[in-house]
Parts: C-alpha cells; sequence; structure tokens
C-alpha cells in the first residue's frame, strides 16, 4: 500500500493569533502584540507559523499474512 497528500497553504496577515511561535510565547490571549499596539504596525507579511508545501507519504507492505511493516513521513516547507 501506498500512499501520498500534497498540501499548499499560505499563512499571512499582521499577527498568529492567542500564540506567538516566533519568541516561544505560548500561554493563549497574553501576546505582547495585544499590550503594545505600535508592535502591529507595518506588520502585514508572511507569519512565522506559514508552511506553504506540507508533504505526507504512507507505505506499508504485508510481509506475510499475519505481519505487516509500515512508514509514515511528514515533512513541511516554509516559502520557497
Amino acid at each position: 500500500m501506498l500512499n501520498a497528500a500534497y498540501t499548499w497553504s499560505h499563512s499571512w496577515g499582521n499577527n498568529e493569533g492567542y500564540v506567538r511561535s516566533d519568541n516561544g510565547q505560548d500561554d493563549a490571549g497574553l501576546t505582547t502584540l495585544f499590550d503594545q499596539p505600535g508592535l502591529l504596525d507595518n506588520a502585514y507579511g508572511d507569519l512565522p507559523n506559514d508552511r506553504r508545501h506540507q508533504v505526507k507519504l504512507y507505505g506499508a507492505y504485508a510481509v506475510t499474512e499475519d505481519l505487516t511493516l509500515g512508514q509514515t513521513y511528514s515533512f513541511g516547507l516554509a516559502a520557497l
């Protein structure tokens, strides 16, 4: 068995939302962007969590009737 999936996406705007992946701030709703609105001036563009290309590969092989081996690969690439 072999299965593959490809996803294209684009994360664009002025902030990521409740958390920030660029500086590790993971407390929901407590980012500094909302404390100082001036930090959002001229901030439109590609966001730090932008992963344009996502590829997933799944494979399995039936060695015997009772034994199946499988492998999964998943990787994403930022904007090229």
